[in-house]
């Protein structure tokens, strides 16, 4: 991680996260990433379709509702393994202490 400025000295960041840092992925579960046209295969396939997160959404015609089921469906603290263990990642700069 590198945080660019217009000096040269270093920054000081502070990570804040009430969950502790799990990665993964996505921030969700894998049921949200299906497009309809996946949906179609799967269907044609002998499958279910769209998968059942997906319907009660498009269900939900309230705005308040569906942001609440965003917040419910997200999973909190999550990092990439890119960002977490890559060059340079944030499991190295906490370990250094730049984090």
């Amino acid at each position: 991680l590198e945080l660019v400025r217009g000096d040269p000295a270093p920054a000081s960041i502070h990570l804040i996260s009430r969950h502790p840092l799990r990665e993964q992925q996505f921030d969700t579960h894998q049921e949200w990433m299906m497009d309809r046209a996946a949906a179609g295969r799967s269907k044609e396939g002998g499958g279910h379709g769209l998968p059942r997160r997906q319907l009660a959404f498009q269900q939900c015609g309230c705005r308040k509702e569906r942001r609440q089921i965003i917040a419910r469906e997200r999973i909190p603290g999550t990092v990439t393994s890119a960002v977490n263990r890559g060059k340079d990642g944030l499991q190295y700069a906490i370990a250094k202490g730049a984090v």
